[in-house]
C-alpha cells in the first residue's frame, strides 16, 4: 500500500512540475510578444468588414478561387506543350550489331542520331495549339463564373447576418420594453390593483421574448461562421450597408440586357462551344499526314562515320482502318451541337432569374413601405392602451398583445426590407456590378 501511495504521488508530482513548466512558457511568451503583434492581432479580431471588404475578400481567399487558378496554369503549359510540337525533335539509338569479317565474329557498337522538322502538317499541328489556347480562355472564363457564384454566396451570407443583426436589435428592445411591463404589472400587483393572473401572463410573455432572442444571438453566430468560411476572415461584426450602395438601371429591359451582355454563365458556355468547334477542327485534321524535314547520321564503333542521310520524309497513322478518326469526328460534331443548345439554355435561364428577382424586387419594396406605416400605427396604438389600462379600459392582455404585434411587425420589417437587399444585390452580381477580378488578370 505505502509503495502504490509514494508511487502515485511521484506521478502526481511529475505532473505538477509539467504543468508549472507549461505554464511558466506560456508567461513567457505572453510577456515577450511584442505589443504591436498583440495589438495587430486585436485590431484584425475587433475589425468592422464592409460588403466590398468581404467581396475582395472571398475573391483573394476562397480556396475555389486558388483551384482554379492553378488549373488555368495547368492549362497554360500544356498549351506551351502544344506549341513546341512546331519545333525540331532528336533521338538517339545505340546498340550492338555481330559482323563477321575474315571468318572473325565481332561485336560493332552503333550509335544513330536522327532531327526531325516539321514543315508541313495540313493544320494539325496549328489546330492542337488552337484548342490548348482554347482551353486556357475556357478556364479563365470559368474562373470568372466560379467568381460570381461566390459573390453570390457572399452577398446572401451578408444580408442574412445583417437580418439577424437587425432582429436581434428588435428583440432586445422588446425584452426591455417587457422587463418594464412585468415590473409595472408587479407593482400593480403590489399596490392590490392588479391580479395574479397578470403577473404571471406578463412573466410569461418575458420567457418568451427572452427564448426568441436566444434563438437569435445562436443564428447570428451561424451566419458569422458562414460569411468566416466564405471568405476566411476572423468576422465578428459587419458595417451596415448603405442604401446608395444598390446601383441599378430603372429600366427593366435594362437590366436584362446587362445581365445577357455580362453573364458569366453564358460567357462559359460560348467558350465551350468554341472549345468544341476548336476540338471539331483538331479531329477533323488528325488523319492528316506530317511533312518533315530529316538528317540523320550512324556512327559505327563511335569513331568512323558510315552514313549520313538528309531528305524529306512525309509520315501519316491510320488508326482502325480509319474507322476511329470517323468515330471521333462524329463525337466532336455531336459536342459542338450540345455546347450551341446549352448557350440558348443559359441566356433563357439568366432571362428567368433576372426577371423573377426584378418581379420579387418590387413586390417587397411595395410591402416595406405598408409595413413601415403599420408599425407607426402600432406604437400609437400601444401607448394609448397602455393608458386606456391604466384607467382600467383594457385588459393587461390586450397591451400584451399589441406589443407582441408591434414587435411581429417590426420584424417582418426587417425581414422583407434583407430580403429587398438581397434580390438586388443579386441582380448586381448578374449584371458584373460587383465584379472584384476581371478576366484579363489571369490570361
Amino acid at each position: 500500500m505505502n509503495f502504490n501511495f509514494m508511487s502515485s504521488l511521484n506521478k502526481y508530482s511529475v505532473a505538477f512540475k509539467a504543468t508549472c513548466r507549461m505554464s511558466l512558457l506560456g508567461t513567457f511568451l505572453l510577456f515577450n510578444t511584442p505589443v504591436s503583434a498583440i495589438s495587430n492581432n486585436l485590431s484584425v479580431m475587433n475589425k468592422i468588414y464592409s460588403l466590398p471588404e468581404l467581396l475582395t475578400a472571398v475573391i483573394r481567399n476562397n480556396p475555389a478561387m486558388h483551384g482554379k487558378q492553378s488549373e488555368i496554369e495547368e492549362k497554360k503549359h500544356l498549351k506551351d506543350s502544344a506549341k513546341a510540337s512546331r519545333y525540331p525533335s532528336a533521338s538517339i539509338k545505340t546498340g550492338y550489331v555481330n559482323s563477321n569479317y575474315d571468318d572473325v565474329n565481332t561485336k560493332e557498337a552503333i550509335l544513330n542520331l536522327e532531327i526531325k522538322q516539321p514543315l508541313w502538317a495540313f493544320g494539325r499541328i496549328d489546330n492542337n495549339i488552337a484548342y490548348a489556347e482554347m482551353d486556357v480562355v475556357v478556364g479563365q472564363a470559368d474562373l470568372i463564373r466560379i467568381s460570381r457564384e461566390l459573390l453570390d454566396q457572399t452577398v446572401v451570407a451578408f444580408t442574412e447576418l445583417e437580418n439577424m443583426k437587425q432582429q436581434q436589435a428588435i428583440l432586445t428592445n422588446s425584452v426591455a420594453a417587457l422587463q418594464s411591463l412585468s415590473e409595472q404589472i408587479q407593482r400593480r400587483y403590489e399596490g392590490r390593483v392588479a391580479s395574479k393572473a397578470d403577473v404571471d401572463l406578463a412573466f410569461l410573455r418575458l420567457i418568451q421574448a427572452r427564448t426568441q432572442k436566444n434563438n437569435i444571438d445562436g443564428n447570428v453566430l451561424l451566419a458569422i461562421t458562414e460569411l468566416a468560411a466564405l471568405t476566411q476572415l476572423p468576422i465578428n461584426d459587419i458595417a451596415s450597408l448603405p442604401v446608395d450602395f444598390i446601383s441599378l438601371p430603372r429600366d427593366d429591359k435594362d437590366i436584362i440586357t446587362l445581365a445577357l451582355s455580362n453573364s458569366a454563365e453564358i460567357a462559359h458556355k460560348a467558350r465551350l462551344l468554341n472549345l468544341a468547334q476548336a476540338n471539331t477542327a483538331r479531329e477533323r485534321s488528325s488523319i492528316m499526314p506530317t511533312v518533315y524535314a530529316q538528317a540523320s547520321k550512324q556512327i559505327d564503333d563511335f569513331s568512323s562515320s558510315n552514313g549520313e542521310q538528309i531528305g524529306i520524309t512525309i509520315e501519316a497513322s491510320l488508326d482502325g482502318l480509319g474507322f476511329a478518326y470517323v468515330g471521333a469526328s462524329n463525337a466532336a460534331k455531336s459536342r459542338e451541337l450540345s455546347s450551341q443548345e446549352a448557350v440558348e439554355v443559359a441566356r433563357t435561364e439568366v432571362i428567368r432569374q433576372v426577371n423573377s428577382l426584378i418581379h420579387s424586387r418590387k413586390t417587397q419594396g411595395d410591402m416595406v413601405s405598408v409595413i413601415d406605416q403599420s408599425i407607426g400605427s402600432f406604437e400609437t396604438i400601444l401607448a394609448s392602451y397602455i393608458r386606456q389600462y391604466e384607467a382600467g379600459k383594457k385588459t393587461w392582455l390586450d397591451v400584451l398583445n399589441i406589443q407582441r404585434e408591434m414587435t411581429s411587425a417590426q420584424l417582418e420589417l426587417v425581414d422583407v426590407r434583407t430580403q429587398w437587399y438581397r434580390s438586388s444585390l443579386k441582380l448586381m452580381v448578374l449584371v458584373g456590378a460587383l465584379d472584384v477580378v476581371n478576366e484579363r488578370e489571369y490570361q
